[in-house]
């Protein structure tokens, strides 16, 4: 293997060293969070743990008392789905820069996992061609 394929493999040895710090790095950052999100009417809160899961739902008012057994449902609903919503834009924001291109993508149906393979397979290719030497280098070498 020539200089510049031991450079490729050690550069991205040293990347996947950087991204697992990272990892380890957000991973306490994000311990003991949680999200909070209010209805619209604040009526209520929800609150999601560090791993998205239901923690707490806190009645804001008496209010709650006083409406229909279906439009309280569809408050908690609603109010669940925004705080799971807002939970995972968090999540994507703080691992941003340690997640493959197109995650985002692929977990919120924005694209196709077939995509996603097809690019990876491109950057493979890519990188194996780096590494063979050139057809000029194989000449010179002669």
């Amino acid at each position: 293997m020539s200089d510049a394929g031991y450079d490729l493999i050690r550069q991205a040895a040293a990347d996947l060293d950087r991204k697992q710090r990272r990892l380890r790095e957000i991973r306490a950052e994000l311990a003991g969070s949680s999200t909070k999100v209010s209805s619209v009417d604040n009526t209520l809160v929800v609150e999601l743990d560090a791993a998205g899961e239901l923690a707490s739902i806190k009645f804001n008012s008496p209010k709650f008392r006083r409406m229909a057994p279906a439009e309280l449902g569809a408050l908690l609903v609603d109010t669940i789905k925004r705080a799971r919503s807002e939970n995972r834009a968090r999540l994507f924001s703080a691992y941003e820069d340690v997640l493959p291109a197109g995650f985002r993508e692929l977990v919120t149906g924005a694209t196709g996992l077939d995509e996603m393979f097809d690019e990876a397979r491109r950057e493979a290719d890519d990188f194996v061609a780096d590494l063979r030497p050139s057809k000029a280098t194989e000449k010179s070498s002669h």
